[in-house]
């Protein structure tokens, strides 16, 4: 079975249209449908192409084999379909197609968009008499399944549409193989027509369908690292050698698997016996402590990290008797014989704890495992150094990447799955670096661009049900413009040109609201960058009320990059268009330097208030510090006056600003510490917040690899696309040797520091005939015209 990208257009007009069961329940409180359709062929054709979609979510067999699942996350103006060759899984004689299609009704996910009507969507050859809804036969799951939206945990009834709730009394089993009888089944009947009256596109009823322009997600078979029972190892194993978990009749009991890191996965249980029993499966993050004196069984839902009753700590702590498994979970009631159960979407978990109720019949969990999944990125580029930590930052990094990537980039995979502007920025710089994709920061680009409003803002997030908008983040968005040009040069010319009538119109949103004194005024919206991030300084008040430098200072970056794009795409009229703005920013920055503090205010009505991090970088990289008072601004953030420190969101523009001035070493010695302690909790992943907050694998906090490649090892495009490279390592580290893959190839940089900061040694080889320019500390740059090998001693 092959997923089709690319190939040919969506229809103009559908010979499909959705379907359903018909005894629907239609209360809009969601439902789940299967669907079958048998058909005879009387060969096995070269090529069997069909289009597939639902509203909500799908599962398809062909054959009893899994053969997809989709429709790919996206928005009802952008609502997507995937394109099948299914002939590897056909046969001559009798087929069967089969759907699990939920429809999430008003419930679903935060993270997704749908409509108000349920459907499945296939669509075959010409003259294969395959369309729905046509012949096909549909059940509805009532009473086999339904949704447990009690929030055992946190916020998933919102974010993750609630957990399941399955009685395989009711759940017909082998119904996706050809040999199952649907005769009882009712047919399917027609749900929503998908063209408009004419077979006007224009004119689609619900849904604007749009081919999926992303691969499908990896789906790796794993084994659990350990079982656990009475949080010791057990001699029931689900590793290599499985070996199964049995009750006696009368008996019930619990284990728990441990997968050895945190993961995302599909999670598959197989059950044997035990009619009648009810199973909780219940995924945790990590291992629980029980609060001293808390009430032993009151485990009440949280919403942003411990409770009253459970605090964090070591991240796999299984000793001293107070560790618990907790968190959202799926319920099964067994129907006695063998039944095998794994939930529709994909699940995030460390520990699973599996517990059974007592019964009268006995019960056997023959196996366990589960398919690890993440969108398809390589990881290409390297980076080893004999800094202890170093590399573990790096692969703690990586996986925290992996889980927060999927058919969007994630903020976290356990709370929210939502894809947020300014983490999904920092996921696409690492895409970028350590991987060489940019299919999914392009899919995130057209994502947000195509949340224009009328008033020039976009969205914060999407996709999702409920919008939010964070004027900020867009300014975030003009960046990632600027970085993918930076990446990937003119080959995404066009890709760029077709994006920049929206950034004009985050600019124009942005121009708008600038007071007479070039200061950008009070904002609408929510704009919560301070707060939290920078405790017991003005940041957060200049934000909400007006004249704040930091957001100043983002605007004429934002500027900048765009005047630079517009120039890049061939429109060097439209950059003009914007320079007086430019210039009326940028004065506005430099009116914020107070020389007595040697330090830029938060704003002009508040000289005297403490300061960030965040405006101090922010106005490094938008060039308003410059040569005369970068020095003093330097000694302020080093040692002189108190400066809050930046976030772990915020991290890589401080590292980046950092960098720019020429004292990287001040930004790397913040974030190696940061990372260090984090490890010191035996995370695999990275935190959102203290060491305490919500979620424990947070995108927003795994950009390490960008500066580990990009500023440690010291590869930068000098020319967009890497056309020319600049090697100018920042000497932070004793050694560092690695490669990145670049879009003209692979750069491989090795060095060792000498006394004083400076490179002792340097061996680096560049693709032949691309230009590389070499800076090192204390030395004149050095121009290598072939690119090539290149030594430094």
């Amino acid at each position: 079975m092959t997923l089709i990208l690319g190939e040919t257009d969506t229809p103009k007009t559908w010979r499909a249209a959705m379907a359903w069961a018909p005894d629907a329940v239609r209360d809009n409180a969601g439902e789940r449908c299967l669907l079958r359709r048998i058909f005879e062929l009387a060969e096995v054709p070269a090529s069997f192409r069909i289009l597939v979609s639902a509203d909500s979510r799908y599962r398809l067999f062909v054959n009893g084999e899994r053969a997809g699942r989709g429709p790919l996350k996206g928005t009802l103006q952008r609502y997507h379909f995937e394109e099948y060759d299914i002939a590897p899984l056909l046969k001559a004689g009798r087929n069967v197609l089969a759907a699990d299609v939920i429809w999430f009704g008003y419930n679903a996910p935060l993270a997704e968009e749908h409509s108000g009507f349920a459907g499945f969507l296939l669509q075959g050859p010409e003259g294969a008499g395959i369309d729905t809804p046509g012949e096909w036969r549909a059940w509805h799951a009532r009473g086999a399944f339904e949704w447990d939206r009690t929030a055992y945990t946190s916020n998933a009834h919102l974010f993750i549409a609630g957990t399941e709730r399955v009685d395989g009394h009711h759940f017909p089993a082998a119904w996706e193989h050809p040999e199952f009888d649907d005769s009882a089944w009712p047919a399917a009947v027609l749900a929503v027509p998908l063209n408009g009256r004419g077979g006007d596109p224009d004119r689609d009823l619900v849904w604007n369908f749009a081919r999926r322009d992303v691969p499908a997600l990896v789906e790796q078979p794993r084994r659990f690292a350990r079982t656990l029972e009475g949080m010791q190892p057990a001699v029931h194993r689900f590793g290599d050698v499985p070996r199964g978990w049995d009750l006696p009749a009368g008996e019930g009991g619990e284990i728990v698997l441990d997968a050895g890191e945190l993961t995302t996965g599909f999670l598959t249980l197989s059950f044997e016996g035990g009619e009648g029993r009810t199973v909780e499966v219940v995924y945790s993050e990590h291992t629980w402590q029980r609060v001293p004196g808390s009430p032993g069984e009151d485990e009440r839902p949280f919403m942003w990290g411990a409770s009253k009753q459970l605090m964090k700590g070591l991240r796999d702590d299984l000793a001293g008797g107070s560790a618990v498994i907790h968190g959202y979970r799926d319920t099964v009631t067994l129907p006695g014989g063998a039944f095998a159960y794994e939930p529709h979407h994909w699940r995030t978990f460390w520990f699973v704890r599996v517990k059974v109720s007592a019964g009268d019949t006995p019960f056997r969990l023959a196996d366990c495992s589960y398919r690890f999944t993440t969108y398809p990125q390589e990881r290409r580029s390297t980076f080893t150094s004999s800094e202890p930590d170093v590399e573990k930052i790096l692969d703690v990094s990586w996986r925290t990447q992996q889980l927060c990537s999927h058919e969007t980039y994630e903020d976290c995979p356990y709370y929210e799955q939502l894809n947020y502007l300014f983490d999904s920025r920092n996921e696409a710089m690492i895409s970028m670096y350590l991987c060489g994709e940019t299919v999914l920061p392009k899919r995130t680009i057209r994502l947000f661009r195509d949340t224009l409003r009328p008033d020039g803002m976009i969205s914060s997030r999407t996709p999702s049900q409920l919008r939010q908008t964070i004027p900020i983040f867009a300014l975030w968005w003009v960046q990632m413009l600027a970085d993918l040009w930076e990446w990937a040069g003119p080959t995404e010319t066009a890709f760029l040109a077709e994006n920049l009538y929206a950034m004009d119109g985050v600019l124009v949103h942005f121009r708008d609201r600038m007071r007479p004194d070039g200061f950008v005024g009070e904002l609408p919206y929510w704009n919560p960058i301070g707060g939290e991030d920078a405790p017991g300084t003005d940041l957060d008040g200049a934000i909400k009320s007006g004249g704040s430098t930091y957001v100043t200072g983002l605007y004429l970056s934002a500027v900048e990059n765009a005047m630079r794009l517009h120039t890049a795409v061939g429109h060097p009229e439209d950059a003009a268009r914007w320079q007086g703005t430019r210039e009326r920013l940028l004065a506005a920055m430099r009116s914020a330097w107070s020389p007595a503090r040697a330090v830029f205010v938060e704003r002009l009505s508040e000289p005297d208030a403490p300061v960030s991090q965040h405006t101090q970088a922010t106005a490094i990289l938008c060039g308003a510090a410059g040569h005369e008072n970068l020095g003093p601004l330097l000694a302020s953030l080093e040692q002189g006056v108190p400066v809050a420190p930046m976030s772990r969101q915020q991290g890589l523009p401080y590292a980046e600003a950092m960098h720019k001035a020429g004292r990287y070493d001040i930004a790397a010695k913040q974030f190696l510490a940061e990372y260090r302690m984090q490890l010191g909790l035996n995370l695999t992943t990275w935190l959102e917040s203290g060491p305490d907050g919500r979620s424990d694998c947070h995108a927003w906090s795994a950009w390490a690899p960008v500066e580990f490649l990009r500023s440690i090892l010291g590869v930068r495009p000098l020319a967009p696309g890497f056309a020319s490279i600049l090697v100018a390592p920042e000497p932070v580290l004793p050694d560092a040797a690695g490669t990145v893959a670049t879009p003209t190839g692979d750069v491989r940089v090795a060095w060792q520091r000498g006394e004083g900061g400076s490179i002792a040694s340097l061996e680096a080889e560049a693709p032949r005939g691309v230009p590389v320019t070499l800076r090192l500390p204390g030395r004149p740059d050095q121009w290598f015209p072939e690119g090539g090998v290149i030594q430094v001693g």
